[in-house]
């Protein structure tokens, strides 16, 4: 997660047992660190919603996911069928899967889907375990810990949540954007019931040589308002 520049970092950083539901999905250890390459987060007790291109990279690397230290066979792994990575985030197209376990998660509680179509202009929370720096230096390095960073929609599409990275002062007091590590990662709306997964995230949208993470940067989250039909007919 990258993060204000001007913030005590520390503020920044999250107990990953408020999230159960949401974990690795892909990873790998480098000098001794446990690296993050995506995130899932539980919908219902035996179906996990991440990125397309995640999944793509996990589909013949894994037969199980690690959910709250317990480990869970993967039945099947469901790309989008209309799933197109492009070059660039902005020709990308359905970046979404489904991966679904060979027995249920019992002792966690799912994250509801987002039903509404009201998102633009609200806040949300990002979670996630991807590379750390903040706004004024992008990416620096990949440390293992999670983080919780806030922002808000900007913009909403048939298939995107857009958000930008502002610079302080006009910004959230936590605000952050993804870095890499935490794609498939989720945007979560907190309402008075509770929170909703809105949004998964994609890729960021980089002009010319623009580094990843700066402030100004454009990043895009999977709608997840605009896939519930897909989200359904796969699940039953």
């Amino acid at each position: 997660m990258i993060i204000r520049h001007d913030i005590n970092a520390h503020l920044y950083l999250a107990e990953s047992d408020l999230f159960p539901a949401v974990f690795q999905v892909a990873n790998h250890r480098e000098d001794e660190i446990l690296v993050c390459d995506g995130i899932g987060t539980l919908i219902s007790s035996d179906w996990v919603l991440t990125a397309a291109h995640v999944a793509n990279e996990i589909e013949s690397a894994k037969d199980h996911l690690t959910i709250a230290n317990k480990k869970y066979g993967i039945r099947q792994i469901i790309l989008h069928s209309q799933w197109e990575n492009g070059e660039e985030i902005t020709k990308t197209k359905n970046d979404i899967a489904l991966i679904q376990l060979t027995q249920p998660v019992s002792d966690i509680l799912p994250i509801p889907l987002y039903f509404r179509d009201d998102e633009l202009g609200q806040s949300v929370i990002f979670i996630g375990w991807g590379d750390f720096g903040t706004g004024l230096t992008g990416v620096e390095k990949a440390d293992g810990q999670f983080r919780l960073a806030t922002n808000c929609i900007e913009e909403v599409d048939e298939q995107w949540l857009v958000f930008c990275f502002d610079k302080p002062p006009d910004t959230t007091d936590l605000e952050g954007i993804s870095g890499p590590g935490d794609s498939g990662g989720p945007a979560l709306i907190q309402t008075k019931s509770g929170c909703f997964l809105a949004g998964i995230s994609s890729g960021q949208d980089l002009k010319d040589n623009e580094k990843e993470g700066v402030y100004g940067v454009w990043e895009y989250y999977v709608r997840i308002s605009k896939y519930l039909d897909w989200i359904s007919s796969i699940q039953h």
